[in-house]
């Protein structure tokens, strides 16, 4: 049978086994590690992250692109317009030049084909209407009774032409051409006259015509026929109030500038 002394002292180190095993357990479960789910599948103590692979490093950024050298635009001024004068717009030519013509009726006037010349200013010959001045002359022989076989009919005058251009812009330009002109007619190289041919007349003409033009880098050459119709001829008999058919034709060539 346990003594009084020996009861206690088995209590007392019940007491103090109890006491320690509460003291172990309330420690171990203050440093227990606090269990949490992963972000990715795995369970987490104390911070770190158990079971489950890292997540993948985001991708790095593109690269900037590389600056691309540029040229810098050229200044560009505004084209100068040269404006054109009156003349280089209209045209204006000078030429001169010669050709073969005669009477319509040269049996009938005793007269011979003979040539001709002019020389003629014209404007307009790059719009579709133009005009020509234009001094005009001719020569021819001259045959009749009582009337010095070296005698000559020489022909001058003056003329205005309205001209028409039909083609232009080409090089080679087409017109047609009608105006009016003055011819004085005066015998020459005779010693005497006993002949029914006056020594002198003034016949008005109504010259029309027609041509082509070539202009190349100013200069041109011309080529043109014309037919004049006359009035007021008189020259071949002996009376100035006998209206003479002095019908003339012609042809020519004029070499000249066009400005």
């Amino acid at each position: 049978m346990l003594t009084h002394k020996q009861s206690c002292r088995r209590w007392a180190f019940t007491a103090l086994a109890l006491g320690l095993f509460v003291a172990v357990g309330t420690a171990a479960a203050q440093t227990a590690p606090e269990k949490k789910g992963g972000a990715y599948g795995g369970s987490t103590y104390g911070g770190s992250t158990y079971g489950a692979a890292a997540p993948a490093p985001a991708p790095a950024p593109a690269p900037a692109p590389a600056p691309v050298a540029t040229e810098p635009e050229p200044a560009y001024e505004p084209m100068a317009v040269e404006e054109k004068s009156v003349i280089e717009r209209w045209g204006l030519t000078m030429a001169l030049g010669g050709g073969v013509e005669g009477f319509t009726n040269n049996g009938d006037t005793g007269t011979n084909t003979g040539g001709n010349w002019d020389v003629r200013v014209g404007i307009g010959t790059k719009q579709l209407f133009g005009f020509e001045a234009s001094y005009i002359g001719s020569a021819q022989s001259i045959d009749a009774i009582g009337l010095d076989t070296d005698a000559y009919l020489v022909g001058n005058g003056l003329q205005g032409a309205l001209r028409m251009n039909l083609i232009t812009g080409y090089g080679i330009d087409f017109f047609a051409l009608g105006g009016l002109a003055w011819r004085h007619y005066e015998l020459t190289n005779e010693s005497f006259n006993t002949s029914d041919v006056l020594d002198t007349d003034d016949v008005l003409e109504v010259p029309l015509g027609g041509g082509m033009q070539w202009v190349y880098q100013g200069f041109l050459m011309d080529a043109r026929a014309e037919y004049r119709f006359t009035s007021y001829g008189d020259l071949f008999a002996n009376d100035v109030n006998t209206n003479d058919n002095m019908d003339r034709w012609g042809v020519q060539a004029n070499i000249g500038y066009q400005f």
